[in-house]
């Protein structure tokens, strides 16, 4: 049953982001993270 608050259209940005840190001794570190905004219409 449909209702009258559904969304017409979903607008969807979505980035992906990471950083990599590596020695040469072996010591290695990671950060990831994902920015995402949604806009109903």
């Amino acid at each position: 049953m449909p209702t009258d608050i559904e969304p017409y259209r979903i607008d969807t940005l979505s980035a992906p982001t990471s950083i990599n840190y590596f020695e040469p001794e072996g010591l290695f570190s990671s950060i990831i993270g994902t920015y995402v905004s949604q806009k109903n219409r």
